[in-house]
């Protein structure tokens, strides 16, 4: 996972965070692995998430 702020000019106007989750995966019975790749955009900013 990768996280950044965002920058002015996207078009999401109240755009604070992008986050970028990557995961890969080798099917067990075998052929090429999988790549899937999911995007969040959020106006919350950093210091308001908790893991709870």
């Amino acid at each position: 996972m990768k996280a950044t702020e965002v920058r002015a000019g996207l078009l999401f106007p109240r755009a604070v965070q992008a986050i970028r989750i990557t995961r890969r995966r080798q099917p067990l019975a075998g052929g090429p692995a999988e790549t899937e790749v999911a995007y969040l955009i959020t106006s919350v900013i950093a210091c308001h998430i908790s893991s709870d």
